[in-house]
């Protein structure tokens, strides 16, 4: 089998409340739910004379998925490969504490989980919060990867 490559999507999807008080205090209450899409082709299907079924590789990603709450089912894609989504139902989680503002930073310091501040870029557009984190890290390749974040909070 030569090199094959899988595109990738995750979507995430926060519910839940944050609430930033003119005393420069916060709380959230928050469940995330994180939905990859993998779109694996034909060519990767197939070792010497064995092909794998889409189903078969549902089980496989959600067998080393390793995690109780994550669900995932595999198509039949066009020419041949299978389109499979995963869902991880992540926990709900509580948090409070302090935050600060200067210019398009906000700066949170979370009284609950250790303290450490966390700053990310926010926006106020309309009736909506944009809080907006960037991270960079290394591919499986070695090349250098990109994730931007937008959670927009309404009221």
């Amino acid at each position: 089998m030569g090199t094959c490559t899988v595109a990738t999507s995750i979507v995430p999807h926060v519910s839940g409340t944050a609430t930033f008080n003119a005393d420069g205090t916060y709380t959230t209450d928050a469940a995330t739910t994180i939905m990859t899409t993998l779109n694996v082709p034909a060519a990767c299907l197939t070792q010497g004379t064995i092909t794998l079924s889409c189903d078969v590789v549902a089980q496989a990603l959600v067998s080393t998925a390793g995690d109780a709450g994550t669900g995932g089912t595999c198509t039949t894609a066009a020419g041949g490969g299978c389109t499979c989504t995963l869902t991880e139902a992540g926990q709900a989680t509580a948090g409070a504490g302090m935050y600060t503002t200067s210019g398009t930073s906000i700066t949170t310091t979370d009284s609950t989980g250790g303290g450490t501040p966390s700053t990310s870029g926010y926006c106020v557009m309309g009736g909506s919060l944009h809080l907006i984190s960037t991270s960079t890290g290394t591919g499986a390749d070695g090349g250098t990867t990109s994730s931007t974040v937008d959670v927009v909070l309404t009221k």
